[in-house]
């Protein structure tokens, strides 16, 4: 999705941020509930993370619906894809080891 919405024109644009932001957050509960039901212990710390992101991702959805695309566009091509592999590589490997014991 985010290549897509970097290659997206205006009018498609605001569609597919919202097909974004409806997927994180049905991906980000997933998480959510994999670590109450595994116990994980820095489980405060990754919902955290998430919630704050989903208030980004909100706040960002907000502008899109106010015609400010250009601060949605720079947030997806330089802010999400950074934020992503870090997330990645931290809190979700850290989890899915947790889950694999």
């Amino acid at each position: 999705m985010v290549n897509a919405l970097e290659q997206a024109e205006k009018h498609e644009f605001a569609l597919i941020f919202n097909d974004l932001v409806n997927h994180t957050e049905a991906h980000f509960a997933y998480e959510n509930n994999l670590m109450a039901e595994t116990n994980y212990p820095a489980m405060k710390e990754h919902r955290s993370e998430h919630e704050r992101v989903l208030g980004e991702l909100t706040k960002l959805r907000n502008q899109l619906e106010r015609g400010q695309i250009e601060p949605v566009r720079d947030f997806v091509s330089q802010r999400l894809p950074t934020w992503f592999r870090l997330h990645v590589l931290s809190m979700d490997n850290a989890l899915a080891a947790h889950v694999q014991k």
